[in-house]
C-alpha cells in the first residue's frame, strides 16, 4: 500500500511539474508563439520529454508555440531549426550547449528530487510575476 501511495504521489507531482513548466514558458514568451508571434498555446519541449527525461522540467528546454507551428511545422514536417534558433536567441548558445549536454545524461528523479524541483519552479514562476496558491 505504501508503494501505491508513493506512485500516486509521484504521478501527481510529475503532472503538477509539467503544469508549472507550461505556466513559466507562457510567461517567458508573454503568451506569444516564438516563431510566428501569434497567440501561443503549446509549451513545447525542444528535447522531447520522453526521449530526454533529464531536461523534462528545465525551462531552458521550453518554447511557446501556436498550434499551427507546434503541430504542423514541428511535429508533422519536422521543421525544428526555427525552434532551435528561437530557443538559442532566448537562452544563448552556451546555455543551449549545456542544455544539450544535460539532455544526454541519464537522470532518474526520486521523490525528494521532484519536491525540490517543484520549489524551484514555483520560485521561477514567482520571479516571472505569477503567483499561484
Amino acid at each position: 500500500k505504501k508503494t501505491d501511495n508513493k506512485k500516486e504521489e509521484r504521478k501527481r507531482l510529475e503532472k503538477e511539474l509539467l503544469g508549472l513548466f507550461s505556466k513559466i514558458i507562457h510567461a517567458i514568451y508573454h503568451n506569444k508563439c516564438a516563431c510566428c508571434d501569434k497567440a501561443g498555446t503549446d509549451a513545447h519541449h525542444f528535447f522531447g520529454k520522453q526521449a530526454y527525461p533529464s531536461v523534462k522540467y528545465n525551462t531552458d528546454n521550453g518554447i511557446l508555440l501556436c498550434a499551427g507551428c507546434h503541430l504542423f511545422k514541428v511535429h508533422r514536417k519536422g521543421q525544428t531549426e526555427m525552434v532551435r534558433d528561437a530557443l538559442i536567441n532566448r537562452i544563448g548558445l552556451s546555455r543551449f550547449e549545456a542544455l544539450k549536454k544535460e539532455a544526454n545524461e541519464v537522470k532518474r528523479y526520486k521523490l525528494p528530487d521532484l519536491i525540490d524541483l517543484k520549489a524551484r519552479l514555483l520560485a521561477e514562476l514567482a520571479r516571472s510575476g505569477i503567483f499561484i496558491n
